[in-house]
């Protein structure tokens, strides 16, 4: 279970929050291992976390994604079978323009790859779904965004989910969606 703390402390510039990221150890047989832990410190809010398992390499990937004004960007950190950090974090997903939101991830083990979903809003304020890959080393196999659903004035897709198939190696994305102008609410799935 993943949660996030927020930390109040003043300096002489003035009043700061911290947000932090932070997860519990996995669990075995109904009890914790170890305590709670810092995946990542930033006076930015690190917000929504979502975790897939690479079974392969024993690692965990843990996204989220901080919550700047016009900025939103996707990000992610690999850590071991043990809750230690693997490397430093990963963008995934970055840049002005963009509120990127409500990441979601699953683990392919057929191709030792991940695949990050999110919820993105251009500044001109049309949504989509948008998705990349990423290594089971942690490098990301796609420069631009793979495009899943909306970019269409009438239509709003919101917060997808995502899973892998073993048997027909495919991912499905799932998502909310609202239709201007009923409002109407429906669930796709690609």
């Amino acid at each position: 279970e993943m949660f996030c703390v927020d930390r109040k402390f003043k300096t002489n510039l003035g009043l700061f929050i911290l947000f932090t990221l932070a997860v519990t150890t996995p669990v075995v047989a109904g009890t914790l291992i170890g305590g709670t832990f810092t995946i990542i410190a930033n006076p930015e809010r690190e917000v929504s976390p979502a975790i897939a398992y690479n079974s392969d390499r024993e690692e965990y990937l843990v996204v989220w994604y901080n919550d700047r004004p016009g900025n939103d960007d996707i990000r992610a950190r690999r850590l071991d079978k043990n809750g230690n950090k693997v490397g430093e974090p990963i963008y995934i997903s970055a840049g002005p323009g963009h509120d990127r939101r409500y990441p979601d991830v699953s683990y392919n083990i057929q191709h030792n790859q991940y695949m990050v979903v999110w919820e993105n809003q251009k500044s001109g304020g049309f949504h989509s779904i948008r998705a990349r890959r990423v290594s089971g080393t942690g490098d990301l196999i796609d420069q631009n965004d793979i495009f899943i659903a909306g970019d269409d004035g009438n239509i709003m897709p919101l917060k997808p989910a995502i899973a892998y198939s073993f048997t027909s190696d495919r991912y499905m994305v799932v998502w909310s969606e609202i239709w201007h102008p009923t409002a109407a609410h429906t669930i796709y799935a690609q």
